[in-house]
């Protein structure tokens, strides 16, 4: 495998959120500072520094001097239209992270659950059917007592 493209590195390089970001203010074809791009990434100027030679030595950047300043660009059009490319496939619906509990209180309060009850309010109307002797406790389940 060490004879193909190094896709590998290129991935890393372009994946990372402070490099994604900085590299994504630049696909307006600009050229930008490193303190311009340290506050886009909303980053420390040392941090940006060190991801700019990361992404200078990859070569998937370049840097224009015009007298003391250094503007940075996109290395060329190939970066520009994989960059372009990947915002359009992330635009794409993904799966949602797993939760634990649901954050609005509302839903915490009271809600459906496949097919129970949940939330505080399921919870307080098992308890006070098991109290009231309608509910019995199983290995894993409740089951519904002659008085229930």
């Amino acid at each position: 495998m060490d004879d193909g493209p190094d896709i590998v590195t290129l991935g890393m390089l372009i994946g990372q959120p402070t490099r994604a970001a900085m590299l994504l203010a630049l696909l307006d074809g600009r050229g930008r500072t490193a303190t311009e791009l340290a506050d886009i990434a909303e980053t420390a100027r040392p941090t940006a520094s060190f991801h700019l030679s990361q992404m200078l030595e990859g070569r998937v950047l370049r840097v224009d001097r015009q007298g003391r300043h250094r503007y940075y660009r996109l290395a060329g059009a190939g970066i520009a239209e994989l960059l372009e490319s990947l915002l359009v496939l992330a635009e794409r619906p993904r799966p949602r992270e797993a939760r634990f509990g649901p954050r609005p209180a509302h839903m915490r309060h009271a809600r459906m659950c496949y097919d129970h009850i949940a939330g505080t309010l399921g919870i307080g109307l098992v308890d006070g059917l098991v109290r009231s002797g309608a509910l019995v406790e199983g290995a894993d389940c409740f089951h519904l007592t002659g008085e229930g």
